[in-house]
């Protein structure tokens, strides 16, 4: 299951793979009715061994996967209908996106560059700037927390203890 679908209690989102022998089938996102099991195909990946981002609507958004070099592609769709296009804006490290904002046009990230931590950012998709809600000095986060509803909200992070940090107030989120 990758989504719960808040507004359509009937339905959920599941990743579906069909196994075959040579591993080269790509993933589905399907809506799947949870009382008679009738599903409908959402979308399908851009490459095989791919993970999805949903947005606040359950449209998949984003594909995560990794070529054969062992490189991370990174895929972005405008929503329903849209077809998969490279994200391959320039960044220098790496750029993990974690969960959209509740306007749908904006993304919560971890991203990393020149060997520093990673650091919780929020990403504008209209815009393309970002703004840094957290990064520490020594080390990565541990965890992002998430409300029940994918709203990035904190994060943990272990430099000599145990440490949650708050960054994302309710404001940040529209």
């Amino acid at each position: 299951m990758i989504d719960a679908l808040e507004d359509e209690p009937k339905f959920i989102l599941v990743e579906k793979r069909r196994f075959n022998r040579t591993a080269e089938s790509l993933e589905q996102v399907i809506k799947l009715n949870i009382y008679n099991g009738k599903e409908r195909e959402v979308k399908s990946a851009p490459m095989t061994n791919t993970t999805f981002l949903i947005d606040k609507k359950g449209q998949p958004r984003f594909a995560r996967s990794v070529d054969k070099n062992h490189k991370n592609q990174l895929f972005y769709s405008e929503g329903k209908g849209g077809d998969w296009k490279k994200f391959d804006m320039k960044f220098s490290g790496t750029f993990d996106p974690i969960s959209f904002g509740e306007d749908n046009q904006s993304i919560y990230a971890m991203r990393s560059e020149n060997g520093k931590p990673k650091g919780l950012f929020k990403y504008s998709l209209k815009t393309q700037k970002e703004s840094l809600l957290f990064q520490s000095d020594i080390a990565d986060p541990t965890d992002i927390m998430l409300s029940g509803l994918n709203q990035v909200y904190g994060v943990r992070v272990d430099e000599d203890y145990p440490k949650y940090i708050y960054p994302v107030s309710y404001t940040h989120l529209t």
